[in-house]
């Protein structure tokens, strides 16, 4: 899978970590610090998909709680559809 940039982006995770690949995400306003990204799959990705119908997702958590996730085929429907700046300035770390 291949991290794609899209329009809506306003942040970028692991910009200048060298042992991660840069992950442009959308962060919601808000508390809870939500975010979206997408990736797009290859042609043996997706065959592999077709034969298996499964998906793996790994999660580093740093001995912190396991947070919630969602694995979706469609763009989240309250994502704003036109570029928007960070109120938080998320930093990479």
């Amino acid at each position: 899978m291949i991290p794609i940039q899209f329009p809506e982006s306003n942040a970028t995770l692991a910009s200048e970590q060298e042992e991660y690949e840069p992950l442009p995400v959308y962060v919601w306003p808000g508390l809870e610090r939500r975010m979206a990204f997408c990736c797009r799959l290859s042609d043996d990705e997706i065959a592999k998909i077709v034969e298996t119908r499964t998906i793996w997702l790994q999660q580093l958590t740093f001995c912190a709680p396991f947070q919630p996730i969602l694995l979706s085929v469609e763009r989240p429907e309250d994502m704003p559809s036109s570029p928007r700046k960070n109120p938080y300035e998320l930093k990479d770390k």
